[in-house]
């Protein structure tokens, strides 16, 4: 039992890293993505339409995240040796559960936004427009949630082919 509460703990504690990582990535990619909009200038300026989109961002990322920290460990049969793997194995899979998610959001907001025709989004963005912003959150939140499953699937695929 107290090997447990030591391991739910540390647990905590690589999720959280994880999550700032998640975040900081969310946020770097939103703004790869708007290479003409300095998104951490619009938001000083206050620029709702941008927060939109960036909130819609870290909520999708952590969606897609969501079904990757949700797996219990309580399951495996750990000796105290084992302990220590366990959690790196967690903070790779969170890590490469980061990166899939972040990755799946942007890439189905890119092809989103090529669908999308004459509206200029990213310019619409730095104009201040809220309900392109709004819009843009909205897919990339529902985007994710439907994201969330196949990738989540795909880390345990991933991760349970190298470790076994």
């Amino acid at each position: 039992m107290g090997l447990w509460l030591v391991i739910a703990l540390a647990r905590l504690v690589v999720v959280g890293i994880v999550a700032a990582i998640g975040v900081y990535l969310s946020a770097s990619l939103f703004q790869a993505l708007t290479p003409r909009v300095d998104v951490w200038d619009e938001i000083a300026r206050g620029n709702a339409a941008v927060g939109a989109v960036l909130a819609g961002v870290i909520f999708g990322v952590a969606l897609v995240i969501y079904p990757v920290v949700s797996v219990p460990l309580e399951g495996l049969d750990l000796g105290p040796g084992e302990a220590a793997v366990v959690l790196l194995i967690e903070g790779l899979r969170l890590l490469f559960g980061v990166g899939v998610g972040a990755l799946a959001v942007i890439l189905s907001a890119g092809l989103y936004n090529l669908m999308t025709g004459p509206i200029d989004e990213k310019l619409e963005l730095q104009r201040g427009n809220v309900a392109v912003g709004l819009v843009e959150a909205g897919m990339v939140v529902g985007t994710a949630l439907l994201l969330s499953a196949p990738a989540a699937s795909l880390v345990r695929s991933v991760l349970q082919a190298l470790v076994g």
